[in-house]
């Protein structure tokens, strides 16, 4: 990992990502997705964070390791190299 560590905070408040996923298994219900998001978004909003970007994760069990998930694989390489953030 290198070593360029930028600050997290902004003018509108700390800077976050989110994640959000449904299992596999489930029927396939973009409401889910779509409810997920809000319930981050609201809950940032009232807490004073602004979101950078949210990673969405479908199809894939809890039970998987973090490299057979793509979007939380992607969160934390973006995270490693400091593009979430910018």
């Amino acid at each position: 990992m290198g070593t360029n560590h930028q600050n997290p905070e902004s003018s509108e408040g700390k800077r976050v990502v989110g994640y959000v996923r449904v299992a596999r298994g489930l029927p396939k219900d973009d409401s889910a997705i779509v409810g997920q998001k809000e319930e981050v978004q609201q809950w940032c909003q009232r807490n004073g964070f602004k979101i950078m970007k949210i990673y969405v994760e479908e199809g894939f069990t809890g039970s998987r390791t973090i490299q057979e998930r793509p979007a939380l694989r992607e969160l934390l390489d973006d995270a490693c190299d400091g593009e979430s953030t910018s």
